[in-house]
């Protein structure tokens, strides 16, 4: 804007100077120059007639003056022709051709009259030569008379003294001259007769000069340069006028484009200080704790909202418990449930395409929902930015206002934009917190959980090898005893209490070997419906299950064994829980999920899900007990070992979903499993992801063997042990595609562990991987030569372990995918 005003105002300066060149009137110059050119024509005439009548005189001695006046005339009119002015060529043209013929009457004046003034020299001389005392002195006496009739003839010539001039000289020339005076008679009579000639003719050359006088035509001139003056002097005054009308809108511009500037300057200022108002907000957020944020967010409110002028300031966020943060002034109170209304538009506002907006509350691009929610507000002037975390919508930033916005704010959406940028931050910076907290709880409760996995499974592995003789060898003394003895009864009792220690000892084993559910997938419709229909005919109380809906052929991440482990969990828990004969409902849904929710163990992200819902009309739960659900060996049931619930959390977990508890005492339960729906690229990435396999296992004692298997067995692989390295390279040589990785130790009988790499590199392609001690030395470019496919050092952490093989099996799948 400030550039468009320079730019009219350098216009007007040029338009201004142009009326100021206009406005001098030119014309005043071109009128004297004509007038003074006139005058000279009038003058240069005068003078010509006066020097005639000089020469006439014989007062002048030469014609230089006439010839003089002449060029001095032709001269002026020339000028005249040249000159700018509007004349009237016609009356010029006349004055050019009467300068012409009062030239030639002077030509014609000079030769006549230099005739005449030569005669009366002669004529005179000749007189009185004649008219000597030694002559006629009748002679004398007629030639005396015959010069002063002569003389007068020269003042003024009359057809009567020119006749008497005749007639003397007739009467002279008969008389006769006297002795020696005859060549002088002769003389004198030819002078006199062309005095009587030429007199006349000079005399009309004299009267007809004035006659071509040029005063009328120099009247006619003077009077078109008049007129032409004054038209040029009326479009001066225009013209001038026209100059104080520019130099008043060029003022009038000036003032504006200086209020115009200083407004620019105010507002400049103000956008300065809400800039240092919004470095300051950053700062007290930067400087908080987290569970200060909600304090400080309002306060930064009440900052900026009075820093712009609005009436009220809220952020309306995502996915949390506290939704909204609300700052609005004393004398301007938001409406009943507002702006908590306002969350029911957050989609409304995320459709839009603007990040940040300044809009009216009839502004066409909002949605008629929100313009509806704005007019009962009362709130006409709305402006709101999106706030972000990376990628994500966390929530929106918004002020209202009753009347327009200050156009410093209004005028531009960045300081929006800048302000929605810090509350952003701030929100993003309280759920890194929050969110990097509950890792590290995530992280402490995996690391107790892996611990005590291992720890189980080690445990479990022996229980179950001490069980089975135990179950055998009570086997065998029923079958000697008979079945109606009473110690045949105790037996049998025996063998009941070491089925439930099995069972036991196995949920022991599965949640100490992890999920891995990731390495498979399953149809969970599929899962679904064998569960239901396995569970109707198989469980021994009365329960009253029915099974509704569909996941329309999803795919989801697990294998069908886990997952139907997961459902047979909660379905035994819901009838557990539930007197003989109540309901449990199992449902089955597919349902998209637009944005992120959180859940009572756990939270979603966007995309498709399979909601799997099992309810029951049992006791409930309490608070407490809800809280330590999934927690491991914790149950409250006599007969619980408290690891069902904890392992089917891992493996929904591990599947990367979520539960969601709904429970209250005296109300029943309501367990929901989320799992995501696998899409294509989903599934094409899992065909090609390794899956656990059979491991040789090779070692120099059979305890560290053993606990090697145990290992290996927790994370969903199949281990043989060997501790005798002929043993296992007959084993291969019998079939050498059985095993898919074969991990040996580097201290053997009688060999090294790269000594066996060698000897089973003959007999297989299968991968190599060597596990040495922390102390032991290895040869990096032996092993290199040799073609192992890694080294993994003991001591080892199950996810380490479990990474390190994945990688490896990854690249010998990778590279029998490439082999011809």
């Amino acid at each position: 804007m400030i550039v468009r005003l320079a730019a009219a105002a350098l216009l007007l300066v040029a338009l201004l100077t142009w009326l100021l060149l206009r406005g001098t009137n030119p014309s005043d110059r071109l009128y004297f120059e004509a007038l003074n050119r006139l005058d000279a024509i009038a003058l240069s005439e005068s003078l010509l007639q006066r020097d005639v009548l000089n020469a006439r005189a014989g007062f002048l001695r030469n014609y230089d003056p006439l010839v003089r006046h002449v060029a001095d005339m032709r001269n002026a009119i020339d000028g005249l022709e040249s000159a700018e002015a509007d004349l009237d060529r016609g009356e010029l043209e006349a004055m050019k051709q009467r300068v012409a013929a009062q030239a030639a009457l002077v030509e014609r004046f000079k030769t006549n009259n230099a005739l005449l003034q030569n005669s009366m020299a002669y004529f005179d001389f000749l007189s009185e030569r004649i008219s000597s005392p030694d002559a006629d002195p009748r002679l004398a006496v007629a030639v005396g008379g015959l010069a002063n009739a002569v003389n007068g003839l020269a003042r003024g010539a009359d057809a009567s003294a020119t006749a008497s001039i005749l007639k003397r000289l007739d009467a002279v020339e008969r008389r006769g001259a006297p002795a020696g005076f005859a060549s002088e008679l002769a003389s004198f009579a030819m002078h006199g007769r062309n005095l009587v000639a030429v007199v006349p003719e000079v005399d009309d050359l004299m009267r007809r000069l004035p006659t071509e006088s040029t005063a009328s035509n120099r009247g006619a001139i003077e009077s078109a340069i008049q007129t032409f003056r004054a038209s040029r002097s009326q479009k001066a005054a225009w013209y001038r006028l026209a100059l104080y009308l520019v130099a008043l809108a060029l003022l009038g511009l000036l003032i504006h484009l200086g209020l115009r500037l200083r407004a620019n300057a105010i507002a400049m200022r103000r956008r300065a200080a809400f800039e240092r108002v919004i470095g300051d907000g950053s700062n007290r957020f930067l400087g908080s704790q987290p569970e200060d944020t909600e304090t400080r967010l309002v306060e930064a409110l009440r900052t900026f909202g009075e820093a712009v002028g609005a009436d009220r300031a809220y952020v309306l966020r995502k996915c949390e418990a506290a939704g909204v943060s609300l700052w609005h002034r004393p004398d301007a109170p938001p409406p009943a449930g507002w702006p908590d209304r306002m969350a029911a538009h957050l989609a409304d506002i995320d459709r839009l395409a603007d990040d940040a907006l300044h809009a009216e509350r009839d502004d066409p691009r909002l949605p008629e929902r929100l313009r509806d929610g704005l007019r009962a507000a009362n709130a006409s002037h709305w402006s709101f930015a999106k706030l972000r975390r990376e990628e994500e919508s966390i929530g929106v930033l918004c002020f209202e206002r009753a009347v327009r916005w200050p156009g410093w704010f209004a005028d531009t959406t960045s300081l929006l934009r800048m302000t929605g940028d810090v509350v952003g931050n701030a929100l993003s910076r309280e759920r890194n917190f929050r969110e990097r907290a509950a890792l590290i709880v995530e992280l402490q409760r995996a690391q107790r959980l892996e611990t005590i996995g291992t720890f189980t499974s080690g445990v479990a592995h022996n229980f179950n090898n001490i069980l089975n003789v135990m179950q055998g060898h009570a086997e065998i003394a029923l079958d000697a005893l008979g079945e109606e003895t009473k110690p045949a009864e105790h037996l049998r009792q025996s063998l009941q209490a070491g089925e439930h220690a099995r069972e036991i000892v196995g949920q022991i084993l599965d949640f100490g070997r992890g999920a891995r559910a990731e390495r498979q997938t399953s149809a969970i419709d599929d899962v679904v419906a064998e569960t239901v229909e396995q569970l109707r005919s198989a469980m021994t109380e009365p329960i009253n299950l029915s099974a509704a809906g569909g996941a329309e052929g999803a795919l989801v991440r697990g294998a069908p064994a886990q997952l139907q482990q997961v459902l047979v969990n909660l379905i035994r828990n819901a009838a557990q829980a539930s007197a003989p004969g109540e309901p449990v409902a199992v449902e089955l849904k597919r349902v998209g999920v637009d944005a992120p929710r959180a859940l009572s163990h756990g939270a979603l992200d966007r995309g498709t899900f399979v909601r799997l819902r099992v309810t029951d009309r049992g006791a409930g739960m309490d608070g407490v007990t809800r809280a330590r659900l999934f927690d491991p060996f914790y149950t409250t049931k006599s007969a619980g070992t408290g690891l069902g619930l904890a392992t089917a959390q891992e493996i929904v977990r591990e599947s990367g979903g979520a539960f969601d508890v709904d429970s209250a005492p005296g109300q029943g339960s309501r367990f929901d499993v989320w799992l995501p729906v696998l899409s294509r690229s989903d599934r094409r990435r899992r065909v090609a992801t390794p899956t656990g396999g059979v491991l040789l296992v090779l070692g120099s004692r059979k305890e560290d063997v053993l606990q090697d298997e145990d290992i290996l067995a927790a994370l969903r692989y199949e281990p043989v042990g060997f501790t005798d390295p002929d043993a296992a390279l007959a084993a291969l040589r019998e079939e050498p595609e059985r095993f898919d990785l074969l991990m040996v130790n580097w201290r053997l009988h009688g060999m090294t562990g790269l000594d066996f790499a060698a000897l089973a590199g003959a007999v297989t392609r299968r991968p190599v991987v060597l596990a040495p001690l922390a102390i032991d030395e290895v040869d990096a470019a032996s092993v290199s030569r040799t073609g192992v496919a890694g080294v993994i050092r003991r001591p080892w952490q199950s996810n380490m372990l479990a990474r390190s093989l994945e990688e490896v099996l990854a690249r010998r799948s990778a590279v029998g995918a490439t082999s011809p």
